[in-house]
């Protein structure tokens, strides 16, 4: 699915994150084991495997009762892939597809978790990005990487995001930023890739080429 599918408007279920931010073209795995997204990820399965993450502003209580305040910036995302366990939790994949405005709704339809509304994003990113500075960032990601625990040799590693575009690259390096979550949400919040690349610069510069 891509960003193009989706329109102004549309009023999709919404699935809150604690300390996670899921930027566009990134993929992470989820462990779905409460009951009201258990039956939020039957229902996507039903659809178009489309839900709307959103990251948790402020204190995290573990479970919740369904009612948590949000950043009013969010990320549409795919399902990608699933593993339905026994007891009817469920191991997913999810991909971001674009950043999107979210707007808060009285909607549930009988079910227990929530829907959003979610509005395209007039300040979505531009890639204004300086090519020069793109291949450092690249370059970067390829060294922070290779300090990780990983089954990967470092050819692998260059392998891996030699096969990426730009975007993926900048917005891996973004998740991985050693910021708290407010700051890191500031960062989610830019249009210019070229700013987020200085930002990226200044943030690894032990990695830097």
């Amino acid at each position: 699915m891509s960003k193009e599918q989706f329109n102004d408007g549309d009023v999709l279920p919404v699935f809150p994150l604690p300390n996670t931010i899921l930027f566009p073209e990134v993929a992470i795995p989820l462990h779905i084991f409460e009951e009201r997204y258990r039956e939020m990820i039957k229902d996507i399965l039903d659809g178009q495997g489309v839900f709307c993450l959103v990251t948790i502003d402020g204190k995290w209580e573990g479970e919740h009762s369904g009612d948590f305040n949000f950043f009013k910036k969010g990320t549409i995302c795919h399902l990608e892939k699933y593993v339905p366990l026994d007891d009817g939790r469920f191991n997913i994949i999810v991909k971001g597809i674009v950043r999107c405005l979210v707007e808060d709704c009285d909607y549930r339809n009988n079910k227990k978790y929530r829907s959003v509304i979610v509005h395209k994003d007039p300040n979505d990113l531009i890639d204004d990005s300086v090519p020069a500075v793109a291949e450092e960032v690249r370059q970067i990601a390829c060294n922070f990487f290779k300090t990780k625990p990983t089954t990967s040799t470092e050819n692998e590693i260059d392998m891996y995001f030699d096969k990426m575009n730009l975007i993926q690259v900048i917005n891996i390096l973004c998740m991985h930023l050693p910021l708290e979550i407010e700051e890191k949400h500031a960062v989610f919040e830019k249009s210019s890739y070229s700013d987020i690349c200085n930002l990226i610069l200044d943030s690894y510069s032990s990695y830097r080429p």
